[in-house]
């Protein structure tokens, strides 16, 4: 990200933003670079036959710099996102806050993913 630009919104600050087109069915793997610290985030989707309107995003842990993000029935064409930052971990005693929007591309192998990374105040930052 450009370092001579600073967003901050609340006490969040932009760490970094994408807009990409992750495969329907395989993982994507984004590596973020903070002056805190390194994360790795594997996101995927997946689609429940039980509940095809029922929307669901499930945080898990893999190791201590890895966090694995599914997402499940993200399909519509308008759009879904969250409606508040989405705190997934921390970095160097900060937490870090998701916000997305996912877009289902009609008979595409593929989405189209706006994801923007925020960290917050730490402990020791207020």
């Amino acid at each position: 990200m450009n370092d001579k630009i600073k967003i901050k919104t609340g006490d969040l600050e932009l760490i970094d933003s994408k807009t990409f087109f992750p495969l329907n069915d395989a993982d994507t793997i984004i590596d973020l670079s903070t002056p805190e610290g390194n994360a790795t985030f594997v996101i995927n989707f997946k689609n429940s036959e039980k509940d095809l309107e029922k929307l669901n995003k499930v945080s898990q842990v893999i190791n201590e710099t890895t966090l694995r993000l599914t997402f499940t029935n993200y399909n519509q064409t308008l759009g879904s996102y969250n409606v508040s930052p989405w705190k997934v971990g921390n970095l160097n005693n900060r937490p870090i806050f998701v916000i997305y929007t996912i877009f289902g591309l009609n008979k595409a192998e593929f989405k189209r993913m706006d994801l923007a990374f925020y960290i917050g105040k730490g402990e020791n930052n207020g």
